[in-house]
């Protein structure tokens, strides 16, 4: 519990540097290049996504099989270090094939000053984009190991790289800053997780780099890989194919609108994604145990999240208006909207993590996999239906609508474990009580215990 408790406050903590380093970033952006500057930026990071869907799962992989084997340092470091060669060949592969093709891609998506822009812009969004999927495997690595508050303080230490070289660059070199600003923190993550991973896992440094391949491990690997593919696939088409509709439908002024509410709702959900992480390994051991240890794990995470998920969508609706004037510098309507409708679509995904995890965690992903798919697919459906009828808020309403379709079809998982999608209602007094209790403790009311009714 020691460890959960200080695995989940460095979780927050990061969460709320990384809304903080986005919030400047974007402010930095739109007070020197503008709003249709921020469309362009999420054009480019959506044409990067596009080869996600030759990702074979290995950080996904990394994590989950270093979660069993967390016992041996042998076997967590042949399944690390397997995992970081497959990433970086792979990725270092699609990189080029991905400069290479987008000159002929660009002009599909964007027109005029925009597609200029994406020329000038795309080769530093690749190279982050690389960087990006290395350092997954090492931060992955270390959510298996248990120990994500080494994880998430080495993130945060990334993104204050990150947004030191943003703004230091952002007047002569433009969206090139902020892109080569990631680079160095991805490539600054992949760098000290290794070193924390050797000692963590052997208890000394290794100072060497990560050559060595493992063909079980490999196999391993692959074969759960192969098994998440679809899911990987469904939900990295999701941002790029959603965008493009929007940016077709409803230009890149509405996308740069779009871009600031879902980022903005990204970095509160994060708030429930980044301590959710646990949830993996807990389950990946659970599964090893049985359904009843799966079911009250499972149980247990949906009462505690449901309360905390309702909250942290209505505080952003709250707050849009005030984010809308910090961003846009006026009350922008079509933002407040955009953020009200994804947050409250977004809402009924955030119910589905549990089962997300328990998917990822039990190599139980028939129902994950199903639901990305419907999302991917019926989302920029969604946005050419809806924008022609609602204007600009049919942008959020489509995505958000996918999102919470795919949402209550990944939550048939825990059916498999003979465990309800939803607790039974007495579970959520329960937590409630015990979250109390936790907070009590962190603020020194230990006393208070008497003061709670026990429950049974």
């Amino acid at each position: 519990m020691a460890r959960t408790g200080k695995n989940v406050s460095w979780n927050v903590l990061e969460v709320i540097a990384s809304a903080a380093i986005l919030f400047v970033s974007y402010k930095i952006v739109l007070h020197y290049l503008g709003v249709s500057a921020l469309g362009v930026w999420a054009l480019a990071t959506a044409i990067t996504a596009l080869s996600r869907a030759a990702d074979v799962g290995a950080s996904a992989g990394t994590s989950r099989s270093v979660a069993v084997h967390s016992a041996s340092a042998e076997k967590t470091l042949a399944y690390v270090e397997t995992g970081l060669l497959i990433n970086s060949g792979l990725y270092l592969v699609l990189g080029a094939i991905l400069f290479a093709v987008f000159p002929y891609l660009a002009p599909l998506v964007s027109k005029g000053p925009a597609t200029a822009d994406l020329h000038v812009l795309m080769p530093y969004v690749i190279g982050s984009f690389v960087m990006m999927n290395v350092s997954a495997v090492t931060s992955s690595s270390l959510i298996g190991l248990y120990r994500s508050d080494l994880k998430s303080l080495i993130t945060i230490l990334g993104l204050a790289a990150q947004i030191i070289i943003t703004w230091a660059f952002i007047k002569p070199l433009g969206l090139r800053a902020l892109a080569i600003g990631q680079v160095v923190q991805y490539g600054f993550m992949a760098l000290v997780s290794w070193f924390v991973i050797t000692k963590v896992s052997t208890g000394r440094f290794l100072y060497r780099p990560p050559y060595r391949w493992n063909a079980v491990a490999a196999r391993e690997l692959f074969g759960y890989g192969m098994r998440a593919q679809g899911l990987n696939l469904a939900g990295f088409l999701f941002e790029p194919t959603t965008k493009f509709a929007i940016s077709a439908i409803c230009g890149v002024h509405a996308l740069g609108l779009y871009e600031l509410a879902s980022r903005g709702l990204m970095q509160v959900r994060q708030v429930i994604v980044t301590p959710s992480g646990n949830l993996t390994p807990l389950f990946a051991k659970a599964s090893t145990v049985g359904n009843r240890r799966v079911a009250r794990t499972y149980s247990r995470a949906v009462a505690a999240l449901a309360p905390l998920s309702i909250a942290s969508m209505l505080g952003l609706i709250a707050i849009s208006p005030v984010l809308s004037i910090i961003w846009v510098g006026h009350l922008e309507t079509d933002f407040i909207a955009m953020t009200a409708i994804l947050a409250t679509l977004w809402s009924v995904n955030l119910m589905a993590l549990p089962a997300y995890y328990l998917g990822l965690g039990a190599n139980r992903l028939r129902w994950s996999i199903w639901g990305a798919l419907a999302t991917a697919l019926s989302s920029p459906l969604l946005v050419i239906a809806l924008a022609p009828v609602v204007g600009d808020y049919g942008a959020a309403l489509g995505a958000g609508l996918a999102i919470a379709i795919g949402a209550i079809i990944t939550m048939r998982t825990p059916r498999a474990f003979g465990t309800r999608p939803v607790p039974r209602l007495r579970y959520f007094p329960k937590m409630a009580r015990l979250l109390a209790l936790a907070l009590m403790r962190r603020v020194g009311l230990r006393g208070a215990r008497l003061a709670l009714p026990q429950s049974r």
